[in-house]
């Protein structure tokens, strides 16, 4: 259901419980439902968006290497736009310290010189970054 979410957002089944019922089975081992979550989030809007923001942000904390490895195939454009769901979440931004831990955790992937998942990590440092310079204006 959630794959016609790439094609069309009036798709039926595209919407947050659907997004909330697979981010459970994909907690659960299911991790090749990964790709079509990300496909999803970007045509979401509204309680979709925030759904798909929050799974996306909670991984990047946690398995910070299973997106990244994710987003490093996609077009620089997509990669902007689900980092950017990332950092802002359900749209509060991220918690303090789950801010710092994924900061650093990302910096430190960022700073390895022959990884290939430097350049997303940067990516996704300088969405959360854009975001909190938006948040303090």
């Amino acid at each position: 259901m959630l794959k016609g979410c790439s094609r069309s957002l009036s798709s039926e089944g595209c919407n947050e419980d659907t997004a909330g019922y697979l981010i459970g089975l994909y907690k659960r081992g299911n991790k090749g439902l990964l790709s079509a979550l990300l496909d999803a989030g970007l045509v979401s809007d509204g309680a979709l968006s925030e759904s798909l923001g929050s799974f996306y942000g909670e991984l990047l904390w946690k398995e910070p290497d299973e997106l990244l490895k994710a987003l490093v195939s996609r077009p620089k454009k997509e990669q902007h736009k689900l980092a950017s769901l990332a950092a802002a979440m359900d749209g509060s931004g991220m918690p303090k310290e789950m801010l710092r831990d994924v900061k650093s955790k990302l910096s430190k992937i960022g700073g390895q010189k022959h990884s290939r998942l430097s350049p997303v990590a940067r990516l996704c440092l300088s969405e959360l970054n854009r975001l909190r310079a938006i948040e303090s204006h």
